[in-house]
């Protein structure tokens, strides 16, 4: 009898064990992501990290013959000889947390570990306590750190004792140590063979990209200053590049290892009025003198140099780019007034070139302020860059040509405080004759230089056509005026200038340039004198073509021609490739997502992910060898077959002449229910999302997709079209048409069970649709705008913009400013109907969002409370405008999952909804 139970027991266990359960809340944290995914230059090595949500993760790295995993590893690289791999490892975060709960020191705290892999031989070599590392990019294998002073660990008490002893009497002769606290020990590690060389007190170094050199400063505690050394890692010997400096405020050094330059000061004076002054160096590790030439430099044109400007050369050495101080206007301060006689106060003035609020958020980067200066390391001379404080300048470090780009934010130049400085005048600058040549008078879509720096090219949105302008012969071109499509993307229906589809690059020659229309390629001359040619056939099968940048430092697209195939209509993927013009198919996506493509560097070798709704974004490596399979590398959350998932499906309907989809998502178990509630979910377009996979996650402000799903709950996800001036009425037409036409589709569905559920725009679209009808049983509304009219002059606290531009020519598509017409502003606001809400409603909208207003939350609060209204306000303290705490974001999911339980599967109220949480409750109670 016994043996038979206990055989009963166990078929039971296994047949629990083989059982689906639904996701609960609690199932998120143990959730994979995959992340910093590379592969090596020389393609023999991909490397991943397998994340969960939260807990300790797992660097991956992987070749055709050799698999590792690292516990807790992070910021990984491979070395250039890739022979070796460094990475931090984390501390387990177990005990980071115990020594939280312990009040542990911060000094005292778990800190990484820098490991040393040889992957091939599968050994580790660990560095403890590090502060930070750096490592070599290309060449030679050399890697530095510093690491904190070790401690005496192995002393006994008594000789503790007598030490502490003699540090209380050096204490009570000197009280406070002069000694900087940043100073740490640097290692530096040379390989073939392996050698560490160990130097003390280290401020601050800087390494050359091809691991022969590297610069480095020490304290020098009798005199009180600092030394900058140089490090010939060939040699594995230092010599002093310069003493006695008071601080040395930045420290770099050029690719090769030839060239320094420190921004520094001997002056003794202490804080901002220090003058500081450029070191450069010119050295030459094996000559006898190592230092071949130096120049000082404290001020350009009579400005002094910038301590805190950026201090970079040019990957060829051809330029060293640092700032000088902009002219100040000098406030004297009363220092006979206390902090309680002054006023504080902000004057905004009809003349202000930034709103105030602007001008608050950009106040650090005000005082910090520099103008770029460029010395020329050829003759050493020194170029000020022409512009103001609304210039920006772009210059990829590893071009070969001498131009800048130059742009000036139009917008805020000419005082449109109203705008988000969209428009910038754009010129090139050549930085060895000083010439400036202007490109575009106005754009928003921005222009590129081509790598060899014969072209500027760009959208010109007057012509809704491509341009190229012949930066020596100062001459422009219309460009692709023979193609029949347009190349402005006219599927937008914001209130506002059309974009580009958008471009690949440019060939190798430089001859023709690649741009999109809705569904091809185009190639098209530079100089407009040939005929454009479409390099795909997508229009007569409505299927999408795009360039594929294999890697990013691949100047032109005929480098590796891959392209992504994504038809419009099912949504499946391909990828091609393009050669001798013939396109070929390599591989069919269906049902699924490809994503995250990329090329080795020196080699033809490539990785990318496959995913769909139920799979995870799988990594795997593309074999060009038909015969052989590609190898999947990742699994990255098995887990997930043990629970309820479900499906998703197309919904067609049309809405005002436009065919529209939606995407329903059924749950896994729906054949086994009757009666299934629906959540509708919505933001604007949502179709081409059906293959994406989204990982069961604590909210930031919108459902999960899986949790709702595994839980018995239907989820549809309309697309919406917008009309201009009718954004509610379009968001209605177009949600109720989807929706509708999903319950004449699915009688399964329980039309007295649906919810609605928007964050943001989403929000706004939620507030307005539960003012226009009661057909829902309950509604969550994310940082809704509930009123358009205080909306529209209120502000986007975290970047300091003007909102106006949302409602004139943005996402809120109203197209008119508010004095000429009010209409639109009142006919579309919640608020002014709230009376008409039946649907109880639970509002999101936190105490530090930057994006929408949080009284906007509160207006429509307000006034559905001075009705006696079914609301509810979560405000999550110092959150913005999504959460980002996980605490936060957990509590948002449990209460909004017991709210539509509530209402739509008829669960016993939370007592969070019931009684509400007064403060002295607040953090404690139970839900």
């Amino acid at each position: 009898m016994s043996k038979v139970f206990s055989f009963t027991l166990l078929l039971l266990s296994f047949f629990v064990l083989g059982q689906k359960r639904t996701l609960s809340h609690s199932d998120y944290e143990s959730w994979n992501v995959i992340a910093n995914k590379s592969i090596s230059d020389s393609g023999i090595w991909v490397s991943w990290q397998s994340n969960p949500q939260k807990g300790d993760g797992v660097l991956h790295i992987a070749s055709r013959t050799i698999s590792r995993s690292y516990e807790r590893g992070v910021k990984h690289v491979f070395s250039p000889s890739e022979r070796y791999l460094y990475f931090e490892e984390k501390p387990k975060e177990e005990d980071r947390r115990q020594a939280l709960l312990d009040k542990v020191s911060k000094k005292d705290m778990p800190s990484n570990r820098l490991i040393i892999a040889r992957p091939i031989k599968n050994t580790l070599d660990t560095i403890h306590d590090i502060v930070d590392w750096k490592s070599s990019e290309t060449i030679n294998d050399l890697l530095a750190w510093r690491a904190k002073e070790k401690k005496d660990e192995n002393i006994d008490d008594e000789a503790k004792d007598e030490k502490k002893k003699s540090a209380d009497k050096s204490t009570k002769k000197n009280k406070k140590s002069d000694k900087p606290d940043d100073l740490h020990p640097l290692f530096i590690r040379t390989f073939f063979p392996s050698e560490v060389v160990q130097f003390k007190d280290c401020k601050s170094y800087a390494m050359a990209r091809n691991g022969t050199a590297l610069v480095f400063t020490s304290y020098v505690d009798s005199t009180k200053t600092y030394d900058i050394h140089y490090f010939d890692a060939n040699t594995k010997t230092s010599f002093l590049l310069d003493k006695g400096l008071k601080d040395v405020a930045a420290l770099t050094v050029s690719s090769k290892g030839l060239r320094v330059a420190a921004i520094a000061t001997k002056d003794t004076v202490d804080g901002e009025d220090a003058d500081y002054s450029l070191y450069y160096f010119e050295v030459n590790a094996q000559q006898k003198n190592p230092i071949k030439r130096q120049t000082r430099i404290s001020n350009v044109d009579g400005f002094n140099v910038h301590k805190k400007a950026n201090l970079h050369f040019t990957n060829n050495a051809q330029f060293l780019f640092f700032g000088v101080q902009p002219d100040r206007v000098i406030v004297e301060v009363d220092t006979t007034l206390l902090d309680e006689d002054k006023a504080n106060v902000d004057v905004w003035t009809p003349f202000d070139k930034e709103l105030q609020p602007r001008q608050l958020v950009r106040k650090k980067d005000w005082e910090n302020q520099f103008q770029t200066v460029i010395l020329k390391t050829a003759n050493r001379k020194v170029f000020r860059l022409p512009g103001s404080e609304h210039s920006a300048y772009t210059y990829q470090l590893n071009q070969s040509h001498p131009l800048v780009l130059h742009s000036v934010n139009l917008d805020y130049a000419n005082g449109q405080i109203w705008t988000f400085g969209r428009y910038k005048r754009y010129s090139i600058i050549n930085l060895i004759t000083e010439e400036e040549i202007i490109v575009h008078d106005s754009s928003a879509h921005g222009v590129n230089i081509s790598p060899s720096g014969k072209w500027a090219y760009g959208f010109d949105e007057s012509t809704l056509g491509w341009y190229s302008f012949d930066i020596d012969n100062k001459r422009k071109h219309a460009l692709g005026a023979d193609i029949s499509k347009p190349v402005h993307n006219f599927e937008v229906d914001i209130p506002n200038q059309f974009p580009p589809f958008g471009s690949a690059g440019l060939t190798k020659g430089e001859n023709q340039l690649w741009i999109y229309d809705q569904h091809d390629i185009w190639s098209v001359d530079m100089k407009a004198s040939k005929p454009s040619v479409r390099l795909t056939k997508g229009a007569e099968s409505n299927v999408r073509y795009r360039y594929l940048e294999a890697h990013q430092d691949d100047d032109y697209v005929d480098k590796r021609t891959f392209i992504q195939a994504f038809d419009r209509y099912s949504r499946n993927n391909a990828l091609c490739r393009l050669q001798d013009g013939k396109l070929d198919t390599l591989r069919h996506f269906t049902d699924a997502t490809f994503s995250g493509f990329s090329a080795s560097k020196h080699r033809n070798r490539y990785v990318y992910q496959i995913g769909s709704f139920n799979d995870y974004p799988e990594l795997y490596r593309l074999s060009l060898d038909q015969v052989k399979a590609d190898e999947k590398l990742s699994i990255t959350n098995p887990q997930k077959d043990a629970f309820y998932w479900g499906s998703v499906s197309y919904v067609d309907y049309v809405v005002n002449g436009d065919s529209l989809r939606g995407l329903l998502y059924k749950p896994e178990q729906s054949e086994n229910m009757e009666s299934i509630p629906l959540i509708v979910y919505f933001y604007e377009r949502y179709a081409d999302q059906i293959h994406r996979h989204v990982i069961p996650t604590a909210s930031r402000s919108i459902i999960n997709f899986p949790y709702y799903v595994s839980n018995g709950y239907a989820i549809f996800v309309p697309d919406i079209a917008y009309e201009t001036g009718k954004p509610g009425q379009s968001a209605y037409d177009c949600i109720m048409t989807g929706l509708d036409t999903v319950l004449n589709q699915n009688t399964w569905i329980n039309s007295d069970a649906m919810a609605l559920n928007g964050q943001s725009w989403g929000g706004y679209q939620t507030a307005w649709l539960v003012t226009q009808t009661n057909r829902f049983k309950a509604a969550f509304s994310g940082a809704p705008v509930s009123n358009m009219t205080s909306a529209y002059g209120g502000i986007r606290w975290k970047t300091g913009h003007s909102r106006i531009m949302q409602y004139e020519e943005g996402q809120s598509r109203l197209g008119v400013p508010m004095h000429e017409n009010l209409a639109p502003y009142l006919e579309n606001s919640p608020l002014f109907y709230t009376d008409r809400i039946e649907t109880p409603l639970l509002i999101m909208h936190n105490d530090n969002d930057g994006a929408v207003p949080w009284y906007q939350g509160i207006e429509l609060y307000m006034s559905m409370i001075r009705q006696q209204k079914d609301v509810w306000l979560l405000v999550y303290n110092n959150e913005e405008h999504n959460l980002t705490r996980w605490a936060n974001r957990m509590d948002l999911s449990e209460r909004v999952s017991s709210f539509y339980d509530y209402y739509l599967k008829a669960a016993q109220m939370p007592d969070w909804m019931k009684e509400g949480v007064p403060v002295w409750k607040k953090g404690k109670e139970e839900r």
